[in-house]
């Protein structure tokens, strides 16, 4: 019961590090949020890898943000997948 908790706790914890890291590059806060609740650490890992939006041009920041939300999906992907495979 003890572990689980602190589990808990520390999904949350890299749920709101993830959403600053987003916020603070300009990168889609709920997107990064929901990626962490599953993927822990793996999105603020994947985040320190994007530059911020505000330093690219238009089609820089389009190509940027289709890698974001591949990066999001596979990191998704990967961990569900885990979770489904070990049960």
């Amino acid at each position: 019961m003890k572990g689980g908790f602190l589990f808990g706790v520390l999904r949350v914890l890299a749920v709101l590090i993830a959403v600053y890291l987003a916020r603070k590059q300009g990168r889609s806060p709920f997107l990064w949020g929901a990626t962490a609740a599953f993927g822990f650490v793996l999105p603020i890992l994947a985040l320190f890898f994007f530059t911020k939006l505000s330093l690219l041009n238009d089609l820089e920041k389009r190509r940027s943000l289709l890698i974001e939300r591949a990066v999001c999906g596979l990191i998704l992907l990967f961990v569900l997948g885990r979770e489904l495979w070990l049960k």
